[in-house]
């Protein structure tokens, strides 16, 4: 959580607990819905045709 308090202040945003947990949420929301990179085909590759 500290790391997102850090951000948040940077950002210039008020560092209030709602906050926090907003962002934090968020971001663990990103990454849970995201598709490791490693199963991505590589860069310019075209999906085969069906």
């Amino acid at each position: 959580m500290e790391d997102v308090e850090a951000c948040a202040a940077h950002l210039g945003v008020d560092v209030t607990t709602a906050v926090v947990e907003r962002i934090a949420r968020e971001h663990l929301l990103a990454v849970a819905s995201s598709v490791p990179l490693t199963d991505r085909p590589p860069s310019g590759a075209h999906e085969p045709r069906g």
